[in-house]
Formats: structure tokens, C-alpha cells, sequence
């Protein structure tokens, strides 16, 4: 396994005993394949690879470590939160981003580099993996996006990233300026580049924002861009996390039982979901985890304060699908006790 050049080694800070060491002295062999495998999937799209970075690398092994020892990311704090044990700025990153410039100021804080860090992050109870890390990310639209630059991402040329992994987390953090620490040329791939990542980022497989399958879609209505976007992922029962969904595509199978649904937007909604032994839940927002162990067996999302589009959802029981209905109406069956097994959810 080589080694990450040496300015990258002795980069090291000490701190206190209750504080985050922040180290940078190589990648460990899941770091680098995860780097690897990040590489290969972009050269897949047809994208330049992107120079590993000392920096950002430094960034991302610290964050990974903050999260697994201190964990900042509880409640409402996402995993872009970082602790109060450290030589830098704490905070509690929530889903409406208002602490944006907590993660877009970490590797000016931590490092020599100049430019805002976005960070991608992944969690397991106990092990990530650099494999179920990518196809986690693949799985949800938001972060593949800024993998290969697609959707808002889509006119970022990244010229940096960094890697980290540790125990139940793995983060990468990319970079639109150049990491300085850097050497010039090779990408500091350990070989893997076939060029130096300075292209200009621009090859989207023609994912052309009028593309009707953008998953990023914004429609204008009155003169007013209104965001389309919606994702989804089932928990099922004896299996666990199913696959994201998005635009109305199926997740789920006959014979699975859903236990658990959250739902993200780029818009405001809530979501109940309902068994007979329980009931309804209360309405949730966006991004929380609706459960009901027994299997949900009816579910309602309601769109809030926008009435230029239109929310449409339908579930699948004892294999045959239920037909669409409107935002705010019963999808499922409140009577009979039967599962729901895979569901499609679309704004349009």
C-alpha cells in the first residue's frame, strides 16, 4: 500500500485528552479503496478523477473520528455536526442547512486550504465498509449528485477530495479550488488517475437540465421555480433498509413487510403511517423515520404551503397496487390488517 506524500504525514495536531486527534498520515486500505471506487464509478460517467487532497483528507479522518467518539450527530443534529471536543467551531447541522457554513468552513479551520469543503457521510452501528459506503450514496439522488457532478451540482469542477473512515463512519469531502499540499499532476492517486482531475468538469452525460428525467427537476410556474425533487426509502421487516427511490419509481417487492418510511424533499411536507394495533402517528416532517414494527399498513403525506404542483403516492399490497392518490389522502388500509410492500411517490 504506498503512502500519501510526506507533507501529508507530519501534519498532526495534538490536542487535550478529551479532544479528537486530528491525523492525516496515510489512507488505510478502506480509504483508498473507497477512493479508488469513487474514482472508478466518475470514469464510469465519464468524468475526469479528482486529485486526492492532504487537506480535505485531514478534514474528512478528523470528522469521521468527532462522529464516532463524541457523536454530535443525535436529535435533530445531522451527521455534518461536529462536537465541542476539538479545535474547531461546534455545531449542530439540522435538514434546513442554516449551519451551512459550519461544514463549508471545516478545512480552513483545520488546514491550509483556502476553499469551502462539502461533505458527504455515511453511518453503520458498527462497520462501514467502503463498498456499502458508495452504494449507500449511489442510492440516494442528493449525494450521488455531487459525486458526479449532476443536478445543483452540475456546473462544480471538483479539484480536491478527501477520504476518511473509522469504525461505523465513512466521510468525503471534495473541494472546487485546488489543494496546494497537493502535487501537481498525478492527482496523488497512488496511481489510479489516467489525468490530473483539471478538466473542466462540464462531461454530464448529457443530463441536460431539460432532461424530463433530471432528478433535480424545477419547474417554472408563474414566473416562480418550484423544486421537484422527492426521495424515499423503506425499512423492511427481517431484511432492513431497502433502496432509495425518487420520481416515482418503485421501492419495495410483493411479500415484504414496510416497518419503517422516510421521505425527503426539496419541499415542505409530513407523513403519518398507521397499524391497527397502534393507530395513526402524529404527523412527521421530511426526513424522520415513521415506524410502525407490526408493518405500516396505510400512510398519508401532505405537501404544505405550495399549491403550484402536486403530490401523487400509491402502495402495493398482497401484490397488486392500490391506485393514486392525492396529497393528504389514505394510500393503504385501515381495515384489514394487511402490510404494505413497496411504495411510489411522485411531485409533479
Amino acid at each position: 500500500m504506498q503512502k500519501i506524500p510526506y507533507c501529508f504525514l507530519c501534519f498532526i495536531m495534538f490536542f487535550n485528552y478529551c479532544c479528537v486527534n486530528t491525523y492525516a498520515q496515510k489512507l488505510s486500505e478502506d480509504e483508498k479503496k473507497l477512493y479508488d471506487l469513487l474514482m472508478a464509478y466518475r470514469k464510469s460517467k465519464g468524468l475526469p478523477n479528482i486529485p486526492l487532497s492532504p487537506s480535505l483528507t485531514i478534514v474528512a479522518q478528523t470528522h469521521v473520528k468527532d462522529l464516532q467518539e463524541n457523536r454530535p450527530d443525535v436529535g435533530e443534529c445531522n451527521g455534518h455536526s461536529w462536537s465541542n471536543k476539538g479545535k474547531w467551531t461546534s455545531c449542530c447541522y439540522t435538514k434546513d442547512h442554516k449551519k451551512a457554513e459550519c461544514m463549508w468552513s471545516k478545512p480552513r479551520e483545520l488546514t491550509s486550504y483556502q476553499g469551502n469543503g462539502f461533505e458527504i457521510a455515511c453511518q453503520s452501528e458498527t462497520y462501514v465498509s467502503p463498498e456499502s459506503s458508495l452504494k449507500g450514496w449511489q442510492g440516494s439522488i442528493l449525494h450521488n449528485n455531487v459525486i458526479i457532478n449532476q443536478g445543483s451540482w452540475k456546473n462544480k469542477n471538483w479539484k480536491a477530495i478527501g477520504v476518511g473512515m473509522y469504525q461505523g463512519y465513512s466521510a468525503v469531502w471534495f473541494g472546487a479550488e485546488k489543494d496546494e499540499e497537493s502535487k501537481e499532476g498525478n492527482g496523488n492517486n497512488n496511481g489510479n488517475a489516467n489525468g490530473n482531475g483539471n478538466n473542466n468538469g462540464n462531461n454530464n452525460n448529457g443530463n441536460d437540465e431539460n432532461d424530463k428525467d433530471n432528478p433535480d427537476k424545477i419547474i417554472t410556474t408563474n414566473d416562480k421555480e418550484v423544486d421537484t425533487f422527492i426521495e424515499y426509502i423503506p425499512f423492511f421487516k427481517d431484511e432492513g433498509w431497502g433502496e432509495w427511490a425518487s420520481r416515482g419509481n418503485i421501492t419495495g417487492a410483493k411479500g415484504k413487510i414496510i416497518t419503517k418510511i422516510t421521505v425527503e424533499s426539496g419541499n415542505k411536507l409530513r407523513y403519518m403511517v398507521y397499524d391497527d394495533e397502534y393507530k395513526w402517528t402524529n404527523w412527521l416532517p421530511k426526513g424522520t423515520n415513521a415506524i410502525r414494527q407490526k408493518g405500516i399498513q396505510a400512510m398519508r403525506i401532505e405537501l404544505l404551503n405550495e399549491k403550484r404542483i402536486s403530490l401523487k403516492y400509491r402502495v402495493m399490497m398482497n401484490g397488486k397496487w392500490q391506485n393514486w392518490v392525492n396529497g393528504g389522502e389514505i394510500a393503504g388500509n385501515t381495515k384489514d390488517g394487511i402490510p404494505i410492500e413497496a411504495i411510489q411517490i411522485k411531485l409533479e
